[in-house]
């Protein structure tokens, strides 16, 4: 991808992070000094207290997206996922040697970008413990690849990503959600991220309150907030998205039949087949949902 195009893509990854999620969390790539170069370590990190993710961003340079057929367009996105999951596991594997070496690695606010280098560092945030356990999340810029992912890393288009955060509106779940990808055995077509989320809700609502805690809240899509239905709206447009026809109040869906209002809040297409390992859930009281 072209370095500007690229650069764009990695910001826009991490505003709709900072907007739907909490900008304190969201993070630049961790800076490291090798040879007489300047490394960064992932596109992005999410970190909440000892939680983190490792965020690596792949777009496709516009100028070439209009020339790729079906079978081209998968054949890129299968070439840089693979690069993606190998940079992921390259900066844990950084990250954790430097430090158990002692090295300071500091971490810049994505709601600080706007500052200059010298004001932005008073807000730096060390990283310490360990990162051994941090998920790895891929986000792939491509309109027309809609591959079958082999990858532990969470693999999303980037509408997948602004829906999820629609859905949970918080960083840590998302890096808990990136966790239980990696541990289970539910996979996902890129971009259709929507029918693992729904597996993965069902399998919350119906797990009994012990095993709850250990799964992490999810929502129906039926109860999202209308507030959050037009800030998604106001973040699709700006990252040149298709706006969203699902509208939190539609809450006569649950208990119901499959229908297009529950499919995709990105206005995608209605399908009745998941693109999973497990069938697509039914409909399930609503789990409450946690930030």
């Amino acid at each position: 991808m072209s370095g500007e195009h690229g650069t764009r893509v990695e910001e826009e990854v991490r505003s709709i992070a900072s907007d739907l999620g909490v900008a304190d969390f969201v993070f630049t790539s961790a800076l490291v000094s090798k040879g007489g170069a300047t490394r960064e370590l992932g596109d992005g990190l999410l970190i909440v207290g000892s939680l983190g993710a490792i965020v690596q961003v792949k777009a496709r340079d516009p100028e070439r997206i209009v020339d790729d057929t079906p079978e081209a367009a998968n054949r890129w996105a299968a070439r840089h996922i693979k690069k993606a999951d190998a940079q992921v596991h390259g900066s844990r594997r950084e990250i954790e040697r430097r430090l158990k070496l002692g090295d300071n690695l500091v971490a810049v606010p994505e709601r600080v970008q706007h500052l200059s280098p010298q004001e932005s560092g008073a807000y730096a945030l060390p990283i310490g413990g360990t990162v051994a356990a941090w998920p790895g999340i891929i986000v792939i810029d491509h309109p027309t690849a809609d591959l079958d992912v082999d990858s532990e890393c969470l693999v999303l288009s980037k509408g997948d990503w602004l829906e999820l955060y629609h859905l949970m509106g918080s960083v840590s779940a998302m890096i808990r959600y990136a966790t239980r990808v990696r541990d289970s055995d539910v996979s996902a077509n890129l971009g259709g991220e929507f029918h693992r989320y729904m597996e993965f809700y069902t399998r919350s609502a119906t797990a009994t309150d012990a095993d709850r805690a250990n799964l992490g809240f999810l929502i129906h899509p039926a109860e999202i907030e209308e507030r959050g239905f037009r800030i998604l709206n106001e973040l699709a447009g700006s990252s040149g998205l298709p706006t969203t026809r699902f509208r939190g109040r539609a809450r006569s869906s649950i208990g119901g039949s499959s229908s297009s209002s529950t499919r995709s809040l990105l206005g995608g297409a209605t399908s009745s087949a998941p693109a999973s390992k497990t069938t697509s859930p039914g409909t399930q009281p609503a789990v409450p949902h946690g930030r």
